[in-house]
């Protein structure tokens, strides 16, 4: 009787788990900040507010009185991050190292995320890694974006998985609630930018802090 890998496809989140994208998203919100009268951020402050997707990310980065203002500053925002994708932007260390283990375990790949699908793959391409990924999916893809599962359905259905042969990865309540309600399993990642004692809270079927772990449950894991 034959073995294989339990998972034929990881569906990666973007931000906080695959790069290290915050100084780069800091430094465009406080240029605008500045543009603005305001003080700036923070890089925790900028971690906190990466992930939920655009209207949560604005109310994050600033004060309720300029809520009314959203669509202004993230049009100016996205503006200047165009300009500013890599000036600091890179892979979390191991992550080059997973990628490469992955492919050659025939594991299909996807990245699902709430960051545009221009950033995202600007990023990728810039950072050598977008080739290791079956499909690149952004809000533009479906219709309700994490913790709703759509985006998790979506890679499975491209990559003609099934949900119980697929692996969801992220770093903030996000993803695992996506992949959850999914029906996937999850890994929740300590390396990024959401809260450990959160992230345990929510019970995921795996916790690493270093994407070489990832590795060890992909491939060590085992179906007959």
């Amino acid at each position: 009787m034959t073995t294989q890998s339990k998972f034929d496809t990881v569906i990666f989140d973007l931000d906080g788990t695959i790069v290290d994208t915050a100084f780069d998203v800091m430094t465009c919100v406080n240029l605008v900040r500045e543009e603005w009268g305001l003080s700036p951020i923070s890089l925790i402050e900028t971690q906190q507010a990466i992930g939920p997707g655009p209207r949560r990310f604005v109310e994050m980065v600033l004060p309720p009185e300029l809520y009314y203002r959203r669509k202004e500053f993230m049009q100016r925002f996205r503006n200047l991050y165009q300009n500013h994708l890599l000036d600091q932007t890179r892979l979390f260390p191991g992550i080059m190292e997973l990628l490469q283990e992955l492919k050659r375990g025939k594991i299909k790949m996807v990245v699902a995320t709430n960051k545009p699908r221009s950033f995202c793959l600007g990023i990728l391409k810039g950072l050598n890694c977008q080739s290791f990924f079956n499909f690149i999916l952004g809000p533009e893809d479906v219709t309700n974006h994490k913790p709703q599962p759509d985006i998790v359905l979506k890679a499975i259905e491209l990559t003609q998985s099934t949900v119980k042969r697929t692996l969801m990865i992220g770093d903030t309540d996000n993803d695992i609630m996506s992949g959850r309600n999914a029906g996937v399993k999850t890994c929740a990642v300590t390396y990024g930018y959401g809260s450990e004692n959160l992230l345990r809270a929510l019970r995921p079927d795996f916790l690493v802090s270093h994407p070489s772990e990832i590795t060890t449950i992909i491939l060590n894991c085992q179906t007959q």
